[in-house]
C-alpha cells in the first residue's frame, strides 16, 4: 500500500499515508481517537440502548471507527440494530486489518470487518455493515438511507479537500434524521463554515489525546444539547457563512 505501520501511546496502531502524507490517527492512540472522537460523541451506544443505530462512516480507513463502533453496541446493547455505510476509495487488505486487530478486539469484530473488506458487505443477526467503494463525493450520491450519526474522517482539508466542501457536506446533510449528529476531528473556521451553510449546528468537539477540540455538528435540536462554542466564534461563522453563501463558492472548502 506504500503505507507505514507506527504503534500509537495507547498501544493501538495506525499507519502512515505516503498518498496523503498524513497518520491515519492521532499518534496518542489510534482506538482512543475513535472511541472518544467518534463513537462517544455521536453517542453510539445510547441509541443503541433506545432501540438501534444507524451510521454514516465516511472515510472507513484502518476501520477501526466502525470497529469501536460495533464493541459499543456489543458491550451496551447486544441485542440491538446496528447499520453501518463506509466510504473508501481504496480499502485496505482483509489480511491487513486482521494483522492490525489483532488482540484488540474480539474475534467476532476481526472476522466480520475481514468480510465487509472482501465482500463488501457483512450481515450477521442485527450487524448489518456496507462498504461502498470509490470516491465517497461520488458514492454518497448512490446512498438511499437514512442515519442518526456520521463519523466525518477523510484526510485532512488541505490533503483531501473534495470531502470538506459544503456541496459535499449537504449531501451528508440530505441523509441524516432530525437528531443526528456528526463529529469530526477537523476545528478548522473553513470545515465549520461549510458545516453552517450545508445546514448544520455546530458545537465543540472534545479534546482527544494532544489534539485540540474537533467540530460537532447537529441536524436541527439534539438532547442533551451539543457542548457550545463560544458566543463570539459563533456570532463571527455565522457571519462568514453569510459571506459565503453570497459568493456562491459550493464547490471549494470557504
Amino acid at each position: 500500500m506504500g503505507d507505514d505501520r507506527v504503534l500509537t501511546e495507547d498501544g493501538s496502531p495506525t499507519l502512515f499515508s505516503r498518498e496523503y502524507g498524513e497518520h491515519y490517527h492521532n499518534l496518542s492512540g489510534a482506538f482512543l481517537e475513535s472511541r472518544e472522537r467518534y463513537v462517544v460523541p455521536c453517542r453510539v451506544a445510547e441509541r443503541a440502548a433506545a432501540g438501534g443505530v444507524r451510521l454514516l462512516d465516511v472515510g472507513f480507513g484502518l476501520g477501526f471507527n466502525l470497529a469501536l463502533a460495533w464493541a459499543a453496541v456489543r458491550a451496551t446493547a447486544p441485542g440491538a440494530a446496528l447499520r453501518i455505510v463506509s466510504l473508501e476509495k481504496a480499502p485496505i487488505p482483509a489480511d491487513l486489518w486482521r494483522g492490525l486487530a489483532a488482540e484488540l478486539l474480539e474475534p467476532i469484530i476481526i472476522e466480520g470487518v475481514a468480510e465487509l473488506l472482501e465482500r463488501g458487505e457483512h450481515s450477521r443477526g442485527m450487524v448489518s455493515l456496507k462498504l461502498s467503494v470509490g470516491r465517497a463525493e461520488d458514492t454518497i450520491e448512490r446512498v438511499g438511507e437514512r442515519f442518526d450519526g456520521v463519523f466525518l474522517d477523510p484526510f485532512s482539508p488541505d490533503r483531501n479537500p473534495e470531502l470538506w466542501t459544503p456541496r459535499f457536506l449537504a449531501a451528508i446533510r440530505r441523509r441524516v434524521d432530525e437528531g443526528a449528529i456528526l463529529s469530526t476531528y477537523s476545528a478548522a473556521v473553513r470545515v465549520r463554515v461549510a458545516l453552517l451553510r450545508a445546514g448544520w449546528r455546530i458545537g465543540a468537539g472534545p479534546r482527544v489525546g494532544r489534539k485540540s477540540s474537533g467540530t460537532l455538528a447537529s441536524a436541527g435540536e439534539v438532547v442533551p444539547p451539543l457542548p457550545p462554542l463560544p458566543p463570539r466564534e459563533t456570532r463571527r461563522l455565522e457571519r462568514k457563512a453569510r459571506e459565503s453563501r453570497d459568493d456562491g463558492a459550493d464547490d471549494a472548502i470557504c
